[in-house]
């Protein structure tokens, strides 16, 4: 989790020292997310240097990282084409101004999705991993479904949170003549970054614990000719928004489709839970609707605390008794 979060967390503030200190060029921007990518890669090395060194490959064992590892080779680039095929058609009809426009707006609410869901997965997937490698295969997806719960969690509370003070984020952040563009583009942007993350993170590996990594390529490959053709057909009509709206379609397609694969192969969704998680979030919606909105960082910082303290507040009201089960144990455990 460290290491994950090094690259967009520590890059984003390194970017900004460096903008602030050294000149208002691109270069720079670029310098600090490396510097912060190569930090988390060496944390990495001093955690567990074991897997470095020479010696003579076991081809049994390339044998199986390429049937394995082919396959998500193949998806990560169908995905890179599936959000990308969008903000190439923008370019290619409306010009880099207008694709710029539909960048900035994507990568606000894409990215924001992506590190939210990292925030789980990247400690808590290994876990259902460990289960099944040591044969407790049901045991391994009853803790898939468990992440998958916490994944929701917290994709449900920060990106409707995001979504209900992006007017006021973006008139802090950006000048007055282009957030209202970016506005929208960044809300459906929200949305398909929802989409993505819960097929990758939760749906999707269903199929990495069964080594069964071939449905995972088959629909990216069919979510990009679907980007392509939704791309091709929605952003001449619609601009970048239009793009945005292409990706989020392509995006909830993809999803539906792995989701029906995921169940036929053993993927267990915790709907009660997800139904609590959706009224705290809920609460938290009414919470940030009840104060108006302003441009002024302090009110957005106070209006943002409540919207937190109102989702902690409905989330221990109908959690209540897994709060206390949990602190049970932990006054058992202490008194052994």
């Amino acid at each position: 989790s460290v290491a994950i979060m090094a690259g967009p967390v520590a890059g984003c503030v390194l970017g900004l020292l460096f903008l602030s200190y050294m000149g208002n060029e691109a270069f720079w921007v670029f310098l600090g997310f490396a510097m912060a990518q190569v930090a988390g890669a060496v944390f990495c090395v001093i955690r567990d240097p074991r897997w470095i060194g020479l010696g003579r490959p076991d081809l049994d064992l390339v044998r199986h990282a390429i049937a394995y590892g082919g396959p998500i080779i193949i998806s990560s680039v169908m995905a890179w084409a599936s959000q990308n095929a969008a903000r190439i058609a923008v370019s290619y009809v409306f010009g880099f101004g207008a694709a710029g426009i539909y960048s900035l707006g994507m990568g606000l609410g894409y990215r924001a999705s992506m590190v939210a869901a990292m925030l789980v997965t990247a400690a808590a997937f290994p876990i259902a991993v460990r289960l099944a490698n040591a044969g407790d295969a049901s045991g391994a997806l009853r803790q898939l479904s468990a992440n998958g719960a916490l994944l929701i969690g917290v994709l449900a509370s920060t990106m409707a949170g995001l979504a209900m003070v992006a007017p006021e984020l973006l008139r802090l952040l950006m000048p007055g003549h282009i957030d209202g563009a970016v506005l929208p583009i960044m809300l459906w942007s929200l949305l398909a970054g929802v989409f993505i993350c819960i097929r990758q993170h939760y749906f999707n590996q269903v199929f990495l614990l069964h080594g069964n990594t071939g449905p995972i390529a088959r629909v990216a490959v069919i979510e990009a000719l679907v980007a392509v053709v939704l791309a091709a057909g929605i952003v001449p009509l619609g601009g970048p928004l239009g793009g945005a709206i292409a990706l989020a379609l392509t995006s909830c397609i993809s999803m539906v489709v792995t989701f029906f694969m995921a169940g036929k192969a053993g993927l267990i969704v915790p709907w009660r839970i997800m139904g609590r998680i959706a009224a705290a979030t809920m609460a938290m919606v009414a919470a940030l609707a009840a104060f108006p909105s302003s441009a002024d960082v302090l009110h957005l910082a106070v209006r943002i605390g409540a919207g937190g303290l109102a989702f902690l507040a409905a989330a221990a009201v109908l959690f209540r008794g897994d709060l206390l089960a949990w602190r049970l144990r932990r006054q058992g455990g202490r008194g052994q």
